[in-house]
């Protein structure tokens, strides 16, 4: 009979391969991806292009609503002008909103405002409360009233302040730049 000597068992060293070690390093590379994600979604470039994109498509929406004004529904334009607005701006148009509204009816006036053009002049603060974006349009209205047989086209140069109020881009300051 023969007896085989038995051979003591070692155990062989871990390899690089083994499922914990891969495991390690995926999560490991997932971690290191999601902090440059995150890094680069908030960084203070892509902010700051964030807030003025936002800005920009508040006061296009302002000076279209401020364009577009038809006598049989002026007091829900005017209200909507109103519902993007703060500050003087606000204060000026609410106090003069009747007058203005007796007018457009009066004169049975239709417009139709489009923004064809619009860009950040200056920009204040860094997108908290308060922040300021200054947008400077150019904008065409369609108008039409009891003085014209047919529609006319008419430009406007506008300069809107934006200001960040509770999440939102409000218009603050409107002018009709020369």
């Amino acid at each position: 009979m023969t007896v085989l000597a038995e051979r003591p068992v070692v155990p062989s060293p871990p390899s690089w391969r083994s499922p914990a070690v891969i495991a390690l390093g995926v999560v490991a590379v997932l971690l290191l991806g999601s902090a440059v994600f995150l890094f680069v979604q908030n960084s203070p470039a892509r902010t700051e292009n964030g807030m003025r994109a936002s800005a920009v498509a508040a006061a296009s929406e302002a000076a279209v609503n401020l364009t577009t004004i038809d006598f049989n529904t002026a007091e829900a334009d005017v209200k909507r002008v109103l519902d993007s607005s703060t500050g003087d701006f606000a204060g000026q148009f609410g106090d003069n909103s009747e007058q203005f509204i007796g007018i457009v009816k009066k004169g049975r006036v239709v417009t139709t405002g489009s923004v064809l053009s619009a860009g950040v002049d200056k920009v204040s603060g860094d997108g908290s409360e308060g922040s300021t974006v200054r947008v400077l349009l150019a904008v065409r209205s369609t108008v039409q009233n009891t003085e014209t047989q047919t529609p006319q086209p008419r430009d406007y140069r506008m300069a809107i302040t934006e200001q960040l109020i509770s999440g939102r881009w409000l218009a603050a300051e409107v002018e009709f730049v020369p």
